[in-house]
């Protein structure tokens, strides 16, 4: 019987597997890859080759259905090659099949020549390549437009491990949140995230950052890669600062009042109510109650006044929240209590008393 030795190779490399080794070999190759499965006949002459020719034959791994690709040197699918090797002799024939592989190419490939069988077990991955730089950076936005003069940036260069999260104090407010990553095959998925919550399958999205917010994170991934880049956020105080004063009053007094001094940044008294600490309802839609909001010119500072004009026994039970919400969902409030004068003693209305008859 004639001796074989058998090969195969990656892009230009040939490596010959002689006879002697496994009869079977796993191969991983990458889509666009070159395949080359050599299978070389010694001891033979041509005519030994008609009447026993050199196979190559292709199993589907899914179905287990078997197609022959070529007898001797040729071929009978496009998509391979097959043919002697030009350093061929009288009784040396090195085969070759070579062809660029796709995803659809993943299977099992032999040679056989009079009962001997050579077998490469191909598994086709796709092509993958990771990202090189990454960038995330927040802007505030000022109107429709970012302000990148004020931007933060946390960047991962090519090569590098994904950086710790940056910590970075900033105001409430609405940000502009970009991602963007140079490179990777296929082409990089994002994601933008705000704790455990997705903000947007994209790499930039105009977002809301108050005092709920904790962190904010781009997630990269691309093919097995995959990298987070996160900014952890600590969130200036976005509520004004509230001063109350009430002078202590009685039942039946029609000159209660509670007088609010506010200073913040951009005040507004849309952004203000009094509320009923006992139904939650407000003060401005019922009777015997008077709302007066006065903010200067540069609204940062403002002075919130609530007016009662008939004094009940309910009122001193009640509390008078003054409560702040804005457009950005901060929220802040402070309950005021009506004090009640005190009552003069027995013993001041005698003294009082003596004092008269003595004039």
């Amino acid at each position: 019987m004639e001796n074989y030795s058998f090969g195969l190779a990656v892009l230009t490399l040939l490596v010959t597997f002689h006879s002697g080794l496994s009869e079977t070999t796993k191969l991983v190759l990458t889509n666009g890859d070159i395949f080359r499965f050599q299978c070389n006949v010694t001891d033979a002459n041509a005519m030994d080759l008609f009447s026993s020719p050199m196979k190559y034959s292709y199993i589907d791994p899914n179905s287990g259905q078997k197609t022959e690709i070529s007898t001797n040197s040729v071929s009978q699918l496009k998509q391979w090659q097959t043919n002697i090797l030009e350093y061929s002799t009288s009784r040396f024939f090195p085969f070759e099949m070579s062809g660029t592989v796709t995803l659809a190419n993943s299977g099992t490939y032999t040679c056989s020549r009079s009962g001997v069988i050579r077998t490469i077990e191909l598994t086709v991955k796709e092509l993958t390549e990771d990202v090189k730089n990454i960038y995330f950076a927040i802007a505030p936005m000022n109107g429709d437009v970012p302000d990148m003069g004020e931007s933060m940036i946390v960047s991962r260069m090519a090569g590098d491990d994904a950086p710790a999260p940056k910590e970075v104090n900033v105001d409430s407010g609405f940000y502009l949140a970009n991602c963007s990553a140079i490179g990777g095959i296929p082409p990089p998925l994002y994601k933008l995230r705000a704790g455990d919550s997705d903000l947007a399958l994209s790499g930039s999205k105009v977002v809301l950052i108050n005092s709920a917010s904790t962190d904010l994170s781009c997630h990269i991934e691309t093919g097995e890669f995959m990298h987070v880049l996160q900014f952890n956020l600590t969130i200036n105080p976005g509520h004004p600062d509230i001063t109350c004063s009430s002078a202590p009053t009685n039942i039946g007094a029609t000159d209660a009042e509670f007088d609010c001094l506010v200073s913040g940044k951009d005040l507004d008294c849309a952004h203000f109510s009094w509320i009923s600490e006992i139904d939650q309802t407000s003060f401005a839609t019922k009777a015997n109650y008077t709302v007066v909001c006065e903010v200067d010119d540069a609204q940062r500072n403002m002075k919130q006044i609530l007016k009662i004009g008939d004094v009940k026994q309910l009122d001193f039970d009640d509390g008078f929240i003054l409560k702040f919400e804005n457009h950005l969902a901060e929220t802040f409030q402070k309950v005021n209590k009506l004090m009640k004068r005190a009552k003069k003693s027995n013993i001041d209305q005698k003294d009082k008393q003596k004092t008269t008859n003595m004039l």
